[in-house]
């Protein structure tokens, strides 16, 4: 199943494939064909607003699509899709439509990719000035790479190489990358939203030629309960301004049912400037399997504030936890005892992503700790680099001028990021968690500091 948009003449339009156009179709009380291509015409970025679309021819012997992309030159709407013969051959085909998607040519076999061992999956292409460039997967038996390709027509093309490559061990993508989709700005950054093995998610990476990529980290992860909570997979973009996109996907539910849904509007200048993600040490990744295994519960349970707490210290020195602390934190230390990292692993999965995800979103307007998520068979943990820094009480006492002005700065850039980020109660869907309450009490502590420092 694969799902591409594209704006062509005012209407906003679809290429739907697989499982996701029968989850359209069920919707509507009707049956969708796994094997074919349908576009579609989108009245908003509603899923359920779609019409019933127009079927599109596909090559005889294919069997299934497994991908497919919708682009404009401005004239004729162009479809790129991955077709799989029965023996399970992979090709990647192209047609056109002059009449904005009522009728297709006939589809012609893409020349220079023809397919090595699994290539030729999940096509992505965009318009540039010089001609196409195409993204697609290949995969070996370590998982899925994005590459990329050059054309002049559309229908031959040159290969130049991986624009993505798997993560390390216990990264977001450690497992692989898969179905990229990607969308221009106004200054000509690129902006891939792709898929990531690991934490089934989708993360994005940004690029200014298309062929050399900075990796982002996850953008939209899956929710604990709900329609998309095992996997949020096939990522599109729907331009709608200059550097806004709705991002659209497909998520799956723990019952395996498919539905086709939207994260809303991104702001993809705001995007491409969240730094790239803390790279991951050998060091965490060994101490994290560590944690899991050697910290029992007596050390993660939430301690009384107002008593001794227990604090885990493994017997070779390398992982230490970090007191006072409600979600357990630990200091990791690499083989010659320099400081690697700090862990947090948080409640749950999804609190540990939305730290990461705040984190991201923070570093916009002041400085935070580089971070990262580790992923291990299903639950995540938060990595943040350690910093070393002069404890504020002996700054006080020695150099009360300096501890004023550090203090005032660090107001300064909490109530800069309290006014371009927190959401007002009334805003929130349900309760506030203890992560959600976080922002709001340090806001809180920023207002009385200036007040206080600047009266």
């Amino acid at each position: 199943m694969a799902v591409g948009a594209a704006q062509h003449l005012g209407r906003i339009l679809l290429v739907v494939t697989g499982d996701t156009a029968d989850a359209l179709e069920s919707r509507r009380g009707r049956g969708g064909d796994s094997t074919g291509l349908r576009i579609m015409t989108m009245t908003s970025t509603v899923a359920y607003a779609v019409d019933a679309g127009v079927r599109m021819p596909i090559p005889p012997g294919v069997v299934a699509v497994p991908g497919a992309s919708l682009a404009s030159d401005g004239e004729d709407l162009h479809v790129w899709f991955s077709g799989v013969s029965a023996e399970g051959h992979r090709r990647l085909h192209h047609a056109v439509s002059a009449d904005s998607g009522a009728t297709w040519s006939p589809p012609n076999t893409v020349v220079g990719l023809e397919p090595l061992a699994g290539q030729g999956l999940s096509p992505s292409v965009l318009r540039r000035r010089d001609g196409w460039l195409m993204w697609y997967v290949s995969h070996d038996n370590r998982g899925r790479r994005v590459f990329v390709a050059r054309s002049v027509g559309g229908l031959v093309w040159q290969r130049l190489g991986a624009a993505l490559d798997r993560g390390e061990p216990g990264s977001a993508d450690a497992d692989g990358v898969d179905c990229p989709a990607v969308v221009g700005t106004a200054d000509g950054i690129l902006v891939m939203a792709c898929g990531a093995g690991s934490s089934r998610s989708v993360a994005a990476a940004v690029s200014r030629d298309g062929v050399t990529w900075r990796k982002l980290g996850p953008i939209h992860h899956r929710r604990l309960t709900g329609p998309d909570s095992r996997c949020i997979w096939y990522p599109v973009w729907l331009p709608n301004g200059p550097d806004t996109a709705d991002l659209l996907y497909a998520g799956q539910d723990d019952r395996g049912r498919w539905s086709f849904l939207t994260t809303g509007r991104v702001d993809l200048a705001a995007l491409a400037t969240r730094p790239s993600p803390l790279p991951l040490a050998t060091a965490v990744d060994t101490a994290i399997t560590h944690i899991r295994s050697a910290v029992t519960a007596d050390y993660l349970a939430e301690p009384d504030y107002h008593r001794p707490a227990l604090v885990y210290r493994s017997p070779d020195g390398r992982v230490e936890q970090l007191r006072p602390s409600t979600s357990p934190v630990f200091a990791v230390r690499d083989g010659h005892g320099h400081p690697a990292g700090v862990v947090k692993l948080g409640r749950d999965r999804a609190s540990a992503e939305r730290e990461f995800s705040g984190l991201q979103t923070l570093a916009r307007f002041y400085p935070v700790p580089a971070a990262t998520l580790h992923y291990r068979q299903g639950r995540a943990a938060l990595v943040m680099e350690h910093l070393d820094g002069v404890p504020l009480a002996g700054l006080a006492a020695a150099d009360p001028n300096r501890f004023e002005t550090v203090l005032g700065d660090i107001a300064d850039h909490l109530a800069t990021a309290a006014q371009n980020n927190l959401m007002p109660a009334c805003d929130l869907d349900g309760p506030p968690d203890h992560t959600e309450e976080t922002p709001a009490v340090l806001a809180a502590w920023a207002a009385e500091l200036v007040a206080r420092l600047r009266p």
